[in-house]
């Protein structure tokens, strides 16, 4: 390049042509991909020098989509070593029967052994996406039996939880410090919608058991608090005919 530009005041675009030929290309490892890419990073600098080049434009579009695709294949590699690595160690920690690491962020985010294997809001555990095959069910297995002693757990704390700490959307799902926990569907009777717990099929027996009757509790708490005048009118055992009448219309319909 040095001498193209002493002797000639530009880059001589055949040479050029040979070097970008060379260069694009996605096959090899990760450290060939890496080398690659610093190749045709350097032809994108001569492309936007100016006077390099006769047709500037076309080696700039040129050393870019080439440069684009480089970096999806590197993407790619760095990706599979990613999920090679972490489906070797979860394996190997399921073999040997040991009870594997949890890590879990204040967001949800679930790491077993250092890896990411996927998000827990509230009671339900949502496996990482990029997983597949024998990586997906590695993933899945590492995390329930990661995570038994976090549902067991969490199950305490929101069973002791504060009202304060729990809201009832519009949209008639329940929430605990924002995580979904259970959603109302329509009951027997106007006033006494049914709760449907969003919880994984992890969280059995008493644990379940403490959520559910925590989650009633409060249902039933702002129920009581917040439609109170048509509780009342329900429980009304004074009011007959017309009147009577009037109140189960008006308790069906919410006023």
């Amino acid at each position: 390049i040095y001498m193209d530009l002493v002797r000639h005041g530009h880059v001589d675009e055949n040479y050029m042509a040979e070097q970008v030929r060379r260069a694009d290309t996605t096959d090899g490892d990760i450290d060939t991909l890496s080398h690659r890419i610093a190749q045709i990073r350097t032809w994108t600098f001569v492309s936007n020098r100016p006077g390099w080049l006769a047709d500037q434009l076309h080696w700039q579009e040129k050393t870019r989509e080439i440069e684009d695709r480089l970096s999806d294949a590197l993407h790619e590699r760095l990706t599979k070593r990613f999920v090679d690595r972490r489906t070797s160690v979860l394996m190997r920690r399921l073999r040997e029967n040991t009870m594997p690491e949890a890590e879990i962020s204040p967001t949800g985010t679930v790491l077993v052994e250092g890896h990411h294997v996927g998000e827990l809001q509230g009671f339900r555990f949502t496996a990482d996406q990029s997983a597949g095959g024998e990586d997906a069910k590695a993933v899945r297995t590492a995390a329930q039996k990661a995570l038994a002693a976090e549902f067991e757990a969490r199950a305490e704390r929101f069973a002791a939880c504060a009202n304060g700490d729990l809201a009832l959307g519009s949209d008639g799902v329940l929430r605990w410090i924002g995580a979904p926990i259970g959603t109302l569907v329509a009951g027997d009777e106007a006033l006494k919608p049914r709760l449907v717990l969003l919880a994984d099929e992890q969280l059995t027996g008493p644990a379940r058991d403490k959520v559910a009757a925590r989650a009633e509790r409060f249902v039933n708490f702002q129920i009581e608090s917040l439609l109170k005048p048509l509780v009342d009118l329900k429980n009304a055992e004074q009011l007959t005919g017309i009147a009577r009448g009037i109140a189960f219309q008006l308790v069906e319909h919410f006023g």
